[in-house]
């Protein structure tokens, strides 16, 4: 091996050990309003639970799970964001630890008195670029807030907002689990369509999984 080609092996494996891994984030929301069937039914936190389990186990070294609640804009406890890292060996550790924080909320979590979802996305900058941020709203789909009124977006009178424009979620994969959870199922395909609409506006790809 001449020198020219030891220099290139040397710049290629130099590069390997340098180049930052690009990690991804999964970052799951979860609806702490007092409309929320998943507050008091476990059995609607099993399946929330399991789903989480399934985009868990698609991480990679170096990715991390936050965990955050949205509802009323005036509890502080939506301030907390609880990150976990996956590393080599405890991707199964985080997953249990995430299923375990569902599972525990009819008992753990503060029913809060509205829904902003809509505000989450105008007040949060998510990184979507490189596919690197997926989204996993746990939620019934019922935006309660100042700017809808829940039983028009029920009916169809009512329609959600176009994203404002401080929402940065361009290219990010959302999903949006318990989508009218208790609820008619007309109203389910309204909820489905409203938010498509909104975030195919935003320019995140979206999946509705209504329960």
């Amino acid at each position: 091996m001449n020198y020219f080609q030891k220099a290139i092996t040397l710049f290629i494996l130099t590069m390997s050990v340098c180049t930052p891994v690009a990690a991804k984030d999964l970052h799951i929301l979860i609806d702490a309003s007092l409309s929320n069937p998943m507050l008091i039914d476990t059995a609607f936190n099993k399946r929330a639970a399991t789903f989480a389990v399934q985009l868990i186990s698609q991480l990679k070294q170096h990715d991390t799970v936050k965990l955050q609640t949205f509802g009323s804009l005036q509890s502080t406890d939506n301030f907390d964001v609880k990150a976990l890292q996956v590393s080599r060996h405890n991707q199964k550790k985080v997953a249990g630890a995430v299923a375990g924080y569902l599972m525990s909320l009819p008992k753990t979590l503060k029913p809060q008195g509205s829904t902003n979802a809509l505000a989450w996305f105008n007040r949060n900058s998510v990184d979507c670029s490189k596919d690197q941020h997926t989204i996993l709203i746990v939620t019934d789909g019922i935006e309660a807030s100042e700017y809808v009124n829940p039983n028009h977006l029920l009916s169809g009178k009512q329609a959600l907002p176009a994203p404002s424009e401080f929402v940065n979620i361009r290219g990010c994969e959302v999903f949006m689990f318990g989508v009218g959870a208790g609820r008619l199922d007309q109203e389910t395909s309204l909820l489905r369509k409203a938010w498509g609409q909104y975030f195919k506006q935003a320019g995140a790809s979206f999946l509705a999984v209504p329960l």
